[in-house]
């Protein structure tokens, strides 16, 4: 019998200390977790990870947000 493939999680957030406690909870739950510091990174990786969810931070610093990342994946049907 094979097992059930693990569901993915993209987990987008500026401040490490919190990518770490969450990852670490939903790691536990049995969550395949990926961790991205602002919204491009984000993109990159639902492009090559096609997560089950997003957990996004709205606000990132200068760079690419969480809402601005979303509006783009939202776009793209293999996101």
């Amino acid at each position: 019998m094979v097992a059930p493939e693990q569901p993915k999680v993209i987990l987008a957030d500026d401040i490490l200390a919190i990518r770490q406690t969450m990852a670490r909870s939903l790691v536990r739950a049995g969550w395949k977790v990926a961790l991205a510091a602002h919204g491009g990174e984000v993109i990159t990786l639902a492009r090559a990870e096609a997560p089950d969810l997003f957990i996004l931070d709205w606000c990132m610093g200068p760079k690419v947000s969480g809402i601005d990342a979303l509006k783009v994946l939202k776009v793209e049907p293999a996101t």
